[in-house]
């Protein structure tokens, strides 16, 4: 057990705070806050009343510790004071499309998904230049587009016309 890491969740201290007994156990702060709720809360090695100051030694030993990114398949090694930083523009990190669709896509193919990809991106019929989602444009809208060329229903007749004006076609 390394004496920067916490006496309960046993990684290292966040916000690191040592206790004032002859232990100098050292904890995170939500674990020591947790800990200090509890009725008679003492020291896990020595019992004695729980109390503690924030550690800023042990603070500064644990944002230089190296650490590989979190985001998976990202290679990056940081030093932790400098993960949150590497985080705001890792390629590797999850984020939320736009377009709600819920798709799980990272920051480098993000804006290719919300342009190309996505079912729910924005997307103008070519025929009508309704706006809609791609896949409502490209599927049920095109259904009924007034705008659609069609093959004439009329027996005999091979024009292609545009959806809307079949009625007035077969009267001619």
């Amino acid at each position: 057990h390394r004496d920067d890491y916490c006496a309960i969740c046993h990684f290292p201290a966040r916000d690191p705070q040592q206790t004032k007994c002859d232990c100098a156990k050292v904890y995170c702060k939500t674990c020591y806050d947790k800990e200090k709720l509890m009725p008679f809360a003492k020291c896990s090695t020595c019992q004695q009343t729980l109390d503690a100051f924030p550690d800023r030694k042990t603070a500064r030993k644990i944002k230089e510790y190296k650490i590989t990114c979190t985001s998976a398949n990202c290679p990056v090694v940081t030093e932790l004071q400098s993960l949150d930083g590497h985080l705001a523009i890792c390629g590797y990190v999850i984020v939320p499309c736009v377009n709600g669709c819920k798709d799980i896509v990272i920051r480098d193919k993000i804006v290719l998904h919300e342009t190309k990809e996505c079912l729910l991106r924005k997307h103008t019929c070519e025929y009508c230049k309704a706006i809609g989602t791609f896949m409502d444009m490209t599927g049920n809208h095109l259904k009924k587009c007034p705008d659609l060329t069609v093959a004439c229903p009329n027996k005999g007749c091979e024009m292609k016309i545009k959806r809307k004006d079949t009625t007035s076609h077969r009267s001619v």
